[in-house]
């Protein structure tokens, strides 16, 4: 008996058979990440506030080529900006980090039902990003511009509620990928890379998403 309802179980998980994640279903989807991190240190020698924002917007749209399996490319808009605020009594500083990117990201997504409401997803994406990087200090004053381009891959757990047929709920957290980002100022050729490789855990990956299923 036990056996017969494991078995029943991982069938389930496995075919992905319902309305919304069957063949031939075309899915719009969008998620939304905000995140805010501020952080004070009140230490005598190096008294100074630290304020992280950022801001992400990721419409998409998919196509399921197989029962319970979504192929699709996902657009992202993403603004951060850092701001770094030193006290000092005798040096007094501020500074400010703003970028503003784009990305393109084709991904395939599995979806594992656990019921016709509820199910875990994995999803594997690789794309390319542009942008822009601004850094502006209070010393001189300066401005500093920078263009930005990069590539990425990266596997994304997330689970999804479906109140209906039509429509899902989504909540994603955590990554694990690489990232290359490529700065270039826009005066004189100073260039600087940075690649990433790992887990990320940080409270910016966390989004929510919404889906809207449309069936044949």
């Amino acid at each position: 008996m036990k056996k017969l309802l494991a078995t029943a179980i991982f069938a389930l998980m496995g075919s992905g058979a319902f309305a919304q994640t069957t063949q031939g279903t075309i899915v719009i989807s969008g998620s939304l990440g905000i995140n805010r991190n501020n952080v004070k240190s009140e230490n005598l020698y190096n008294p100074r506030t630290t304020t992280l924002t950022s801001v992400s917007l990721t419409p998409g749209v998919g196509y399921f080529i197989n029962d319970g399996l979504e192929l699709g490319a996902s657009f992202g808009l993403n603004y951060s900006t850092y701001k770094l605020d030193s006290n000092k009594e005798s040096d007094t500083y501020k500074s400010k980090d703003t970028n503003t990117r784009f990305d393109f990201s084709p991904f395939i997504r599995k979806y594992f039902m656990l019921s016709d409401k509820f199910a875990f997803t994995g999803t594997a994406s690789a794309g390319f990003s542009i942008g822009k990087h601004e850094f502006e200090g209070s010393t001189s004053p300066i401005t500093i511009e920078s263009s930005t381009k990069g590539a990425f891959a990266y596997i994304t757990p997330g689970v999804y509620y479906f109140p209906t047929e039509k429509i899902g709920l989504s909540a994603t957290f955590g990554s694990l990928g690489y990232s290359a980002t490529t700065w270039k100022s826009e005066e004189g050729s100073n260039k600087e890379v940075q690649s990433d490789f790992g887990l990320n855990l940080s409270s910016s990956t966390f989004g929510i998403g919404f889906s809207y299923y449309i069936n044949r």
